[in-house]
């Protein structure tokens, strides 16, 4: 344990001997090892002026215990200096190292929130202060706070922006109280803690001092409930306005827990006041919230939201729901918050989504579950019945909860873009071309991976010549056309670009380190009479083909080693086909976790109900049992499950990637797929497919 008791000369003597003698209790208390300083053997070190301060090197000195006389008065008098000493400690030089800080004075709490200026209220209200008067109760080091604690400070109490987030709370908490008194009660009380309020927000030097004596004095002379209530409205747009006017990071610094994050939210509240609460709390978490500011919170119609959820909801990571929604007469809605959750689920099945109800949690749950077939977890759910405080510092609680599973989503929605992503596959919109032509123009991109297969299979049996019909003298886009290919020239040159990549992955196949030999393919595919191309090299397999490769070995200058991954579907097909040749089809059964996972898709009812569009040539349900929780039972389901059927299975997924019902399928596939491939060996050719489904 080490100590650093930062203090004046006038007190430094008394608050070493105690220190000293506290520490000592405190290890016997706590049975903790002693590990004393090469300043002093029983671990405290004082610091009594700003020059011995500024000498310390807290890279290699990091005090568990920072203790601080609030007095200091090292080289200015008042009451303001202990406490800049601790915000340079906390926001610089021990930034990120977890500490315990607590004051020490000769007054008590409320007499230095007068004395110390309103820009420092936050460290005494905050951190534990001991008042050296009462020297019978004085132990400096039996005040501790946990971690978390210490960076709900940090984020809450000393940041500008956790500031106006906690004055916000206060106000909040007042204003509820003021509308519960009947009317023609007496505002003193009212009055009396709304101004400290005002007068912490003035703090911050962006927002005009005119301001706060105008609204202060209306305070002071308001004499009824209405001029109160105005009162509160001017100190929330003082609050939106100070929150506008924080100064923002740049958006290449490094994210601090305290930053906003990028995701976005959308919230779905008929309630007027509820909805400008939700805007202001998830406004403090995230960058992007709508509605977000007071014209679209005011304007918001909640008869809108259906519309807003079947046309917008694709444009938001975070969807926030109610229950049950009324219109401005209080009569129920048509709609209710379960049709949103299941609207939104379709239109965008990575959506993360979040009930907040006026109803109890667990009721909510059950409902749900009844209702939808499908298990929420009790996190998910929020209620109303806390009231705002509690509410608030709720959704804080479980922010990072929430943008965990955001990024899951974000992971498993990019499993559903079979298409490469080097070279020219990430040129300047190419990528939105080849995905609208496999997603829009499924026909003419089909007809064009049938034309390359075609012309594959020409190159195969050696009768593809520079002249063939369709192949375009095996011309590829020059890198010169980056930024300039239009969709038309696209098309045209697909055949030739889809025909190449098979021609690569062939002759890769042939061995197992997956390496294309520079003599072997330049004899065989780059001649004058077959295509007109170059050599082999990286601009041709990567820049005009879209391959990750690398060097076979820094010898083989000419030799490539092919990553077989970010493939187009009729490519995973045919490199699964040729590992499977050298397999025997089998029963499931004998790799016993491969058998329980596919049984488990096979047993979600989005898997059932979309059995005939995968286009598979048999059939593995016998019946439709459905049980309480909406699954198939798995006594309905085929026992001759085997491993080509699995491949058949995991390969029509692929086919059909851009259909809502298969990123229904892959997301429950990939979150209930647990077996350890290093541990377990699978088929190589439902490991490939695995793998490609997975992006592993």
């Amino acid at each position: 344990m080490q100590a650093l008791l930062i203090c004046n000369t006038n007190i430094a003597n008394f608050l070493q001997v105690k220190a000293e003698a506290d520490m000592i209790s405190e290890l016997i208390n706590y049975k903790r090892k002693f590990k004393p300083t090469h300043q002093s053997q029983k671990g405290v070190q004082i610091i009594s002026d700003l020059l011995s301060f500024d000498e310390i090197d807290f890279e290699k000195e990091k005090p568990e215990f920072v203790l601080i006389h609030s007095e200091l008065q090292w080289s200015s008098e008042g009451f303001d200096e202990g406490y800049e000493i601790a915000n340079t400690l906390i926001t610089r030089k021990l930034k990120e190292h977890f500490i315990q800080i607590s004051f020490v004075s000769i007054f008590e709490k409320e007499h230095l929130l007068r004395f110390v200026s309103k820009k420092y209220h936050s460290f005494i209200r905050s951190f534990p202060h001991q008042c050296l008067m009462d020297f019978s109760k004085l132990n400096l080091f039996s005040a501790r706070y946990s971690t978390v604690q210490f960076d709900l400070i940090k984020s809450l109490a000393l940041a500008d922006e956790g500031r106006i987030n906690y004055i916000d709370h206060e106000i909040d908490t007042i204003k509820s109280n003021f509308e519960a008194l009947p009317d023609g009660a007496d505002l003193s009380g009212v009055k009396c803690k709304l101004l400290p309020q005002l007068e912490e927000l003035a703090i911050f030097s962006f927002i005009p001092t005119p301001d706060f004596a105008q609204i202060k004095t209306a305070i002071e002379s308001s004499r009824n409930s209405n001029a109160l209530r105005k009162c509160f409205d001017e100190i929330n747009e003082l609050i939106n306005r100070a929150s506008r006017e924080l100064p923002r990071k740049h958006d290449g610094d490094a994210l601090e827990s305290g930053d906003k994050s990028n995701y976005k939210v959308l919230i779905i509240e008929d309630e007027p006041e509820w909805r400008k609460f939700f805007s202001s709390t998830f406004g403090s978490l995230f960058n992007t919230v709508f509605p977000g500011n007071k014209e679209e919170v005011d304007k918001f119609d909640i008869n809108e939201a259906k519309e807003i959820i079947e046309n917008r909801t694709k444009d938001f990571n975070i969807i926030i729901l109610d229950l049950l929604y009324k219109d401005t007469a209080g009569n129920w809605l048509l709609f209710n918050g379960l049709d949103l959750y299941k609207i939104a689920k379709e239109k965008n099945p990575y959506s993360c989504i979040r009930i907040i109800t006026s109803l109890p949690r667990d009721i909510v749950a059950k409902t749900i579950g009844l209702l939808l077939k499908e298990d929420i977890p009790v996190s998910h759910i929020f209620t109303k019945k806390v009231g705002f405080e509690a509410l608030r510092y709720s959704i804080q609680d479980r922010v990072l909860e929430i943008k965990q599973d955001c990024k899951e989503f974000e992971r498993l929605k990019a499993l559903f873009r079979p298409i490469p992503r080097e070279g020219i596959f990430k040129w300047p919109s190419v990528p939105d071309m080849i995905i609208d032509l496999m997603t829009e123009q499924k026909g003419a991109f089909q007809s064009i991976s049938i034309q390359a297969e075609q012309l594959f299979k020409m190159f195969q049996l050696g009768q593809l010549h520079i002249d063939s019909p369709g192949w375009n003298r095996g011309e590829l886009p020059s890198t010169k056309m980056k930024g300039s290919i239009s969709k038309s020239f696209l098309i045209n040159k697909l055949p030739a670009i889809l025909t190449h990549r098979l021609m690569v992955i062939d002759l890769a196949l042939n061995n197992a380190s997956r390496i294309v030999f520079a003599e072997e393919y330049e004899s065989r595919v780059l001649q004058k009479n077959v295509c007109k191309s170059g050599t082999l090299d990286k601009g041709y397999l990567t820049s005009k083909l879209g391959f990750s490769v690398s060097l076979a070995s820094k010898n083989q200058l000419n030799n490539f080693t092919i990553e077989l991954r970010n493939l187009f579907p009729n490519e995973i097909a045919y490199v699964s086909r040729r590992i499977s040749e050298k397999e025997k089809d089998g029963q499931l059964i004998l790799h016993k976790e491969l058998h329980n996972w596919f049984l488990e898709i096979l047993t979600q009812l989005d898997t059932y109900e979309n059995w005939e569009e995968l286009g598979l040539p048999f059939n593995l349900y016998q019946h439709a049992s459905i049980d309480a929780r909406g699954n198939i039972l798995s006594s309905d389901i085929s026992e001759d499950l085997t491993i080509n059927a699995l491949a058949q299975f995991l390969q029509s997924l692929i086919d059909n990637f851009s259909n809502p019902f298969v990123e229904k399928i892959l997301i429950a596939a990939q979150q209930s797929f647990s077996i350890n491939e290093n541990l377990v060996k699978l088929p190589a050719n439902i490991a490939f497919l695995i793998n490609q489904v997975f992006e592993k």
